[in-house]
């Protein structure tokens, strides 16, 4: 990103301006083209919206306001008045940026920081040489080749049930069927699962998922917040492992689903209304891995702690609040991650292409983890083509996933999913992802339990890992 200009140290600075600097009728690939800022005026009705408008008043599903994502500068002086604010401001700012003539905004990507403060780079350009500041340059790292991996299983062979319990999952998480509490005998159906509604059942799916536990004599600890006055939770069950003694713990292995679902694409096109899909396959099936990982993990005596931790809010407009919630915690509390491993839609194939992808995340050593992984599925599920898809591959899909959240933080990590190719036919996409018919009759049961034990087993060689 391209922001400002000036001819010399003694001359002012001058915003570069995407439509003015950079032409539409000029070289418009993307990779090729330099991002430039988008200048709105805060005065204008229609920028108004663009800037401010809520999602949920937008005739586009996936409007996101600008807001947050612009410096705000008073045209009289040229002077920056604000820049990238928190969302959470908007209600305060709005009055006063909104004043006639005042203020222009200049939109760009969120820049890098340090702590809370944002701060960018000025280059210098001489002779039509590009100089740097003084920076400490690392080669980008070539994509590494997968290891051979050839272990013993350590799971114990899965009970006989194992795929019937899974679809009982699935159904109920994906609200085909109501959920009996094994506790207290309520009894809910869990339809609602947007982060965003505020009559959502995210709540009551996790007072469920208490009592799965509870029945399983697994400790959980349940992380409550508020996002947009809507009461929000994460939830933790913790399986110990032999190496954690005398207060110490060592490493965990997270394997973590997300709860909420996505917004019916094709509702939306057809009524304008927002309402959650049952998320049979995005993302009830990872749900389900992690309660059958609860039955076979507890039965192993495994160096590391694992942790099973069902997230909140991935989707859109939520993108990763449960997440970013989970790592704030982590944080604040100085607690190390060995891996964590996410499961995001397991559960479809093009038919005759029993296909899913071991995406590893870009810091070591997710390549050997991801390697482990291959290795259990060539054991457990033969029938099955894994496909291992490096850091640096177009077709990794780690990219808007709560994985990405703990990449940047720096913990190696896996995503497992379907196979999936945005650009390729369309008989290779999922026709039923995001809409209403992500529901157990578009499954293939076998094939995501396949898979829902190969993460088992990966999990349990991690958390058993040198």
């Amino acid at each position: 990103m391209y922001a400002r200009y000036r001819t010399s140290a003694k001359e002012p600075w001058r915003w570069l301006v995407d439509g003015q600097n950079w032409l539409p009728f000029w070289n418009q690939t993307v990779g090729q083209k330099p991002l430039l800022p988008q200048l709105r005026y805060p005065f204008d009705r229609d920028d108004q919206k663009v800037l401010f408008d809520d999602f949920l008043v937008s005739e586009d599903l996936y409007f996101q306001p600008q807001f947050g994502n612009c410096v705000y500068v008073d045209r009289a002086t040229d002077t920056i008045v604000l820049k990238w604010p928190h969302p959470d401001t908007q209600a305060k700012e709005q009055a006063r940026l909104s004043a006639p003539l005042r203020f222009a905004a200049y939109c760009m990507n969120q820049p890098a920081r340090d702590g809370q403060t944002p701060f960018a780079l000025v280059l210098g350009v001489r002779e039509g040489k590009l100089s740097w500041p003084d920076l400490e340059w690392h080669a980008e790292p070539l994509s590494p080749t997968m290891e051979r991996v050839d272990q013993p299983l350590l799971t114990k062979p899965f009970a006989p049930d194992f795929e019937q319990r899974f679809r009982q999952d699935l159904r109920i998480f994906s609200g085909a069927e109501r959920a009996t509490f094994p506790i207290t005998a309520r009894v809910e159906r869990f339809v609602k699962k947007g982060a965003f509604q505020r009559d959502h059942d995210l709540e009551r799916l996790v007072d469920y998922l208490e009592e799965r536990y509870q029945q399983l004599g697994i400790v959980t600890h349940r992380q409550r917040f508020g996002w947009r006055g809507i009461a929000q939770s994460n939830l933790i069950a913790k399986i110990r492992g032999r190496g954690s003694r005398d207060g110490k713990t060592l490493p965990i292995v997270v394997l973590a689903d997300h709860i909420d679902t996505a917004v019916e694409e094709d509702t939306f096109e057809r009524t304008g209304q927002r309402v959650t899909t049952p998320g049979a396959d995005d993302n009830a099936t990872a749900t389900a891995v992690l309660l059958r990982a609860a039955e076979s993990l507890q039965q192993l005596s495994l160096q590391h702690d694992v942790w099973l931790v069902h997230l909140t809010g991935e989707e859109f407009p939520a993108d990763d609040l449960g997440a970013w919630h989970f790592a704030e915690k982590l944080m604040l509390d100085r607690t190390d991650l060995k891996a964590v491993l996410v499961s995001d839609f397991i559960g479809w194939h093009p038919a005759g292409s029993p296909a899913f992808q071991v995406n590893p995340s870009a810091h070591s050593p997710s390549a050997h983890y991801a390697a482990l992984a291959m290795d259990a599925s060539r054991k457990l599920a033969p029938a099955l083509t894994p496909f291992y898809l490096p850091r640096s591959s177009e077709r990794n899909a780690i990219y808007q996933t709560d994985v990405q959240v703990f990449e940047y933080l720096g913990f190696p990590g896996l995503l497992f999913n379907e196979r999936i190719n945005y650009s390729g036919k369309p008989n290779e996409q999922n026709p039923h992802n995001h809409t209403s018919s992500d529901t157990v009759a578009h499954l293939d049961i076998p094939f995501a339990a396949a898979i829902a034990k190969v993460m088992i087993e990966t999990v349990a060689r991690i958390a058993d890992d040198k």
